[in-house]
């Protein structure tokens, strides 16, 4: 059985890039046009979202995977920080101070005296006060937010709390307890769905129309993961799984159980792909993880083509873009996301020692 941890013996990497590839596709359609994609014109969630959950399975997976093996509460938050902080940071930095000036209708002075840059900043860079305006910049785009992923990264981390919160009640200690942890969250889960039917709420709930319903929605995804992640050294998805589950989500939907069907599709169709052996999948192994550096730097690279070239359409739009942010991508893994790690290691490896 192929190893879990060693990037030559499975296709995560591949996955994460296509992932973040589709989120510029599908972000370029509202960028151009001010629309959703026509995904979400025929099944009501759009590529992003796909992705997006895509995103938040694997992540649940090797957040899991992660959890179990830490020595430490501090080691696991250093890890979890060192991931998301030290890349966005830098493109915070560069967003505000560099592309900010140059497209903004304002002065310079007038650009950073006003409120909106410290609010931006400030509130992205700690996540949880998410501000996606600068000052003048991107008026006259359909679009006027300067970075409309960041929205999804308070959601991840607090997946991350979720997650430690669990492993510190012993919810993975046995199979037992990690069982009864499986029913209370599907519980809860199913029991908000029910919630929102009761109470008439059920588009808000289904689409996103809040905060929690957000956090709803992605920690399923992400509770798929932790799943998966549990019983993936004794077990691995088959093709079958992955017909059956496409066959409930077609026959769900149009009821309010599509979502959650589909969500297990993705996550089901993702971790069978992790493994799959075929030639042409082998050159990808080698490739770096440049997917978090697509994702942060992709919105503001895709509204900065549409300031330009406001004509191109939403495939140029995408094509161009994806272009442009894989430079942006690779310098944040080499220069910022690496060396984070890298000084993680070391920090462990001192720790080790003493």
């Amino acid at each position: 059985m192929q190893k879990l941890s060693d990037p030559r013996e499975n296709n995560f990497n591949i996955l994460r890039l296509m992932a973040a590839s589709a989120v510029i596709f599908s972000h370029a359609v509202d960028i151009t046009t001010g629309h959703h994609d026509l995904i979400a014109e025929k099944i009501g969630y759009s590529g992003g979202w796909i992705a997006v959950s895509a995103f938040f399975s694997i992540s649940g997976m090797l957040i899991y995977k992660s959890i179990v093996r830490s020595r430490s509460v501090r080691e696991y938050m250093t890890s979890r920080s060192l991931r998301i902080f030290p890349g966005l940071w830098v493109m915070l930095v560069l967003t505000t101070l560099l592309l900010g000036p140059a497209m903004s209708t304002l002065g310079i002075s007038e650009y950073f005296t006003s409120s909106q840059v410290s609010e931006y900043f400030f509130g992205n860079a700690i996540l949880y006060i998410p501000r996606y305006f600068l000052p003048g910049v991107f008026e006259s785009n359909p679009l006027t937010a300067v970075n409309g992923s960041l929205w999804t990264l308070r959601f991840e981390f607090t997946c991350y709390l979720i997650t430690l919160l669990l492993f510190l009640i012993g919810a993975y200690r046995t199979e037992t307890t990690f069982r009864i942890m499986c029913a209370v969250i599907v519980a809860g889960y199913l029991g908000y769905l029910g919630l929102g039917l009761m109470q008439g709420t059920l588009d808000q709930v289904l689409y996103d129309g809040s905060d929690i319903s957000k956090l709803h929605r992605m920690f399923f995804a992400f509770f798929v993961g932790i799943i998966v992640g549990h019983y993936i050294d004794r077990i691995r998805p088959k093709a079958w799984w992955v017909i059956l589950s496409g066959a409930a989500t077609w026959i769900s939907f149009g009821t309010p159980l599509f979502a959650t069907a589909l969500i297990i599709f993705i996550a089901l169709v993702v971790f069978w792909f992790t493994f799959l052996q075929q030639g042409w999948l082998v050159p990808f192994r080698q490739m770096q993880d440049y997917s978090y550096g697509i994702y942060i730097y992709g919105f503001p690279v895709q509204q900065t083509v549409e300031h330009f070239l406001p004509n191109l359409s939403s495939l140029g739009n995408a094509l161009l873009s994806l272009a442009i942010t894989l430079p942006f991508a690779a310098a944040s893994w080499h220069f910022v996301e690496k060396p984070a790690l890298g000084f993680k290691a070391r920090l462990l490896t001192k720790r080790g020692t003493a």
